[in-house]
């Protein structure tokens, strides 16, 4: 593991194994970063700039997320937080379960960013700013994706795989 953290890659461009794959700048002065959508196979990733990214299994069940600088895993359906240590000489990963009321305010802040998002979508209040590959209507799977799922649960398995 990295002792030093560095700014996210560009996701349109190299997230090769995410496709199809979008990202879009929100219209409404709420989110001033882009955000970048893509999927694996029926699996989507979110991320909201630098932070929050919410990752989902096939069946719309949370397995990762990273929030407020802290990683977050699902196991056996709780969600486990994971803080980064870092000494001169190492970096490790410090476990915690998450607490009933942390659990609930992740999950309703979670909700809350993916409605106002699916909102936004649903109005055209967005501008593109890529897709790859060109032309695969990745915005309509979005969509599509957000109209189905609207209430979340933690995976069993933080892998992308059920």
């Amino acid at each position: 593991m990295a002792r030093e953290e560095h700014p996210r890659e560009d996701l349109l461009r190299d997230a090769r194994n995410i496709s199809p794959r979008v990202q879009v700048r929100l219209a409404l002065p709420v989110d001033a970063e882009p955000v970048f959508c893509g999927f694996r196979g029926d699996a989507i990733s979110f991320y909201f700039g630098e932070d929050p990214v919410y990752q989902f299994n096939p069946r719309g069940e949370l397995r990762r997320a990273f929030v407020n600088g802290q990683l977050i895993k699902a196991e056996g359906g709780e969600l486990i937080a994971m803080q980064r240590e870092r000494t001169a000489t190492s970096s490790t990963l410090a476990s915690r379960d998450l607490s009933p009321q942390e659990r609930v305010q992740l999950l309703d802040d979670m909700t809350a960013r993916l409605s106002h998002f699916r909102h936004a979508l649903a109005e055209g209040a967005y501008e593109l700013e890529g897709e790859v590959p060109a032309g695969s209507n990745a915005i309509e799977r979005v969509r599509g994706w957000l109209a189905r799922h609207t209430e979340f649960v933690a995976a069993n398995t933080p892998r992308v795989g059920v």
